[in-house]
C-alpha cells in the first residue's frame, strides 16, 4: 500500500523524548476507558507529541448500555468507575472501566485541537485534529 502503517508499543504515561513528531495519526482502540481520570490528560498530551501538527488522534471505546454492559460495581474518589469481571476459572477482578459522555470527550480533547465525536449504539468514536 502507498500508506505504510507502523505498530509500536509504548508506555502512555511516560513522556516521549523531545524528538520530531513522526506520525500522521495515532489510533487508540478500547484503551481510553482503562486510563485513570487523573492520568488521562497527561497520556493524551504524550500521545499528541508523537503526531505532527494537523495530524489526528482517533479513539474508539465502549459506551455504557444498560442491559448489555457489565454493571458498574464501584466508583472511587477521583470519579473512576470499576466493573467486577468473572473469569472462566471462577476468579473475580475489579477492572477500571470509565464511560465518558460526548461532552467529556469534547472538553478533554478540545485542549489539543478540533474534535469530532460520534455516538453509536454500543461504541463512541472521537477524532481530534491537532492544532
Amino acid at each position: 500500500y502507498a500508506c505504510p502503517v507502523i505498530f509500536e508499543r509504548e508506555d502512555l504515561f511516560v513522556s516521549p523524548p523531545s524528538s520530531v513528531s513522526r506520525f500522521d495519526a495515532l489510533f487508540g482502540g478500547f484503551i481510553w476507558s482503562h486510563i485513570p481520570v487523573t492520568l488521562l490528560i497527561k497520556a493524551l498530551e504524550n500521545l499528541s507529541k508523537k503526531v505532527r501538527p494537523g495530524g489526528r488522534l482517533v479513539f474508539v471505546d465502549n459506551r455504557f448500555v444498560d442491559g448489555s454492559s457489565t454493571p458498574v460495581h464501584s466508583r472511587d474518589a477521583d470519579g473512576n468507575t470499576y466493573q467486577l469481571r468473572k473469569l472462566a476459572d471462577g476468579s473475580q477482578h475489579l477492572v477500571l472501566k470509565n464511560f465518558p459522555d460526548p461532552d467529556d470527550l469534547q472538553r478533554i480533547l478540545s485542549g489539543l485541537g478540533s474534535v469530532e465525536v460520534q455516538e453509536l449504539t454500543y461504541f463512541w468514536v472521537a477524532a481530534c485534529t491537532l492544532a
